[in-house]
């Protein structure tokens, strides 16, 4: 959200969400602007620049332009990422797939992509995005466009298919806060949340083995929370443009989709440091995160 209040920006939330969005009404699924996707001017503008490039005039190209696989979508979850187990497996296994994106070949995903199903369709929704993507920056003048979907094979997909512009911003936070908030909102256990905080960042990891060191920028949370002007503006020089102050006045309209109830409750330049984890979790709490999940929050920099 931050990075869309600078004016050559478009920060559109998680892209993934958006064939859901556009026939959805309800809280989770309404742009920042309050709006629904259907009812926002900028939404509205997108669908229109997208009609026109691919010869249409179909009101319902959102939802006919998948972004992802309907397996990480769901209808009945205001989360929209869990699907029963019958459901899984009509869209399951994408192994094939996630092995391609982890060698990193554009050529051979590409070649697979002709006879195999699962790989064709992750292509397709990879491509719907960027059509996305370009609609956005042909609406709107924006060249820069962020997607803040949080899913590492679709990540790769982006990068193999336009490595040319593509860049990764990996935002990491203390795990401490991170399973502390998990557990809180999912009522689980600190073993079960440090082990998937764990997986999480494994998985992000090994998807970016084969991109290339300067397209991947590392931020902590923390430290865009303590000083964002200077944080954003490292960004902003690692884009060639300059820093708007507008960029921290989160009261301007915004069009995300999807992610954090908090966009919702944005106002002023009220960016917080959270760090309840130091007085929520329990020193048994402590001891299991540090046994699971230690060395790895260690490595990240954060050593008390």
């Amino acid at each position: 959200m931050l990075l869309g209040g600078h004016p050559l920006i478009s920060s559109l939330g998680e892209v993934h969400r958006l064939s859901l969005a556009a026939i959805r009404e309800d809280g989770p699924f309404r742009c920042t602007c309050g709006e629904s996707v259907r009812a926002c001017p900028f939404w509205q503008g997108v669908l229109a620049k997208l009609q026109e490039m691919e010869g249409t005039d179909d009101a319902g190209l959102f939802q006919k332009m998948a972004t992802t696989n309907p397996a990480f979508l769901s209808w009945k979850s205001a989360e929209g990422d869990t699907l029963d187990e019958p459901e899984k497996k009509r869209f399951y296994p994408l192994e094939l797939n996630c092995f391609l994106l982890l060698i990193g070949s554009s050529a051979l995903w590409s070649v697979v992509g002709t006879f195999s199903r699962e790989v064709g369709l992750n292509r397709t929704f990879v491509s719907n995005s960027l059509k996305v993507f370009e609609a956005v920056r042909r609406a709107w003048g924006t060249p820069i466009v962020v997607d803040s979907t949080k899913n590492p094979a679709r990540m790769k997909g982006l990068y193999l298919m336009d490595k040319a512009r593509f860049r990764a911003l990996y935002l990491i936070r203390d795990g401490r806060a991170v399973t502390n908030s998990r557990m809180r909102r999912m009522g689980m256990p600190m073993e079960y949340c440090a082990r998937c905080w764990i997986w999480e960042h494994r998985k992000q990891r090994l998807a970016l083995l084969t991109v290339p060191k300067d397209r991947v920028w590392w931020m902590k949370y923390e430290d865009l929370c303590r000083n964002p002007e200077r944080e954003l503006s490292r960004v902003c020089a690692q884009l060639g443009i300059e820093f708007h102050p507008q960029m921290l006045d989160l009261s301007r309209p915004r069009h995300n989709i999807g992610g954090n109830p908090m966009r919702f409750r944005s106002s002023g330049t009220g960016i917080e440091l959270d760090e309840r984890w130091k007085n929520e979790l329990s020193a048994e709490d402590l001891r299991v995160f540090e046994r699971i999940a230690g060395p790895l929050n260690r490595r990240f920099g954060y050593l008390d």
